[in-house]
């Protein structure tokens, strides 16, 4: 149990440094304005 969690958390965790690094890029590059 504690591995699947650790793996989820890790998974989570990758995704969401993913989208992070992504809403950056989109801010620093504002196709809109």
């Amino acid at each position: 149990h504690l591995q699947i969690g650790i793996r989820a958390i890790d998974l989570l965790r990758a995704e969401g440094d993913h989208m992070h690094s992504r809403k950056l890029r989109t801010f620093n590059e504002p196709p809109f304005r």
